[in-house]
């Protein structure tokens, strides 16, 4: 059996190699290294909005589609997490932990996709993806900032507290996944 794959799902996957670029090309101490990785977050935040938008405009829309997405997303999380670690921006605890937490939600995902708890907890994801944006984003203009040689010490003690309220809205509504998956999984026995 042949897989078709559709333009959504070549600009979903377009995020993993460009997740390698980012992490390739960013630097904290070369502007041109930062803008190219700046070039690469705008065409990933592109290729994430144009994936769905194709593909509910055009009808093919597909579960393939959907975990394609999320692995697209996934990746590019990860890349900014492995670079912040990388620039010493954060620390390797909080890292692993966010990744533990894509991980393991991106799992639950694979394991259960048509799973409909996940809209009754949007509200958590919502809110871990709000912090975790204005994480990263604190990121790039802390080193912004620390490339035109400005202080940023009080900004960089903001957004790891901002990173660290992320990890606790993210694991409460993956806790909460997972205990319905499970409550469900042995009332079906």
């Amino acid at each position: 059996m042949q897989v078709i794959l559709t333009l959504p799902d070549y600009l979903s996957l377009s995020r993993i190699p460009l997740s390698v670029l980012f992490i390739l090309s960013f630097s904290s101490s070369n502007q041109v290294g930062f803008a190219i990785a700046m070039i690469v977050v705008v065409i990933c935040l592109f290729t994430d909005f144009a994936d769905g938008y194709i593909a509910r405009r055009y009808k093919i829309e597909s579960l393939r589609g959907y975990m394609l997405d999320g692995l697209g997303d996934k990746a590019f999380y990860t890349a900014i997490l492995i670079t912040a670690v990388r620039e010493g921006f954060t620390d390797i605890l909080l890292c692993s932990l966010l990744i533990i937490r894509e991980l393991s939600l991106y799992s639950l995902r694979v394991i259960q996709p048509e799973n409909h708890l996940l809209k009754k907890l949007r509200t958590y994801s919502l809110v871990h993806a709000f912090f975790i944006r204005v994480y990263f984003l604190s990121f790039f203009v802390v080193t912004f900032l620390n490339l035109q040689k400005t202080e940023t010490t009080q900004l960089l003690f903001w957004a790891q507290g901002l990173a660290w309220i992320a990890l606790l809205v993210g694991m409460v509504g993956l806790g909460k996944q997972a205990k319905f998956m499970w409550l469900k999984e042995t009332s079906l026995e």
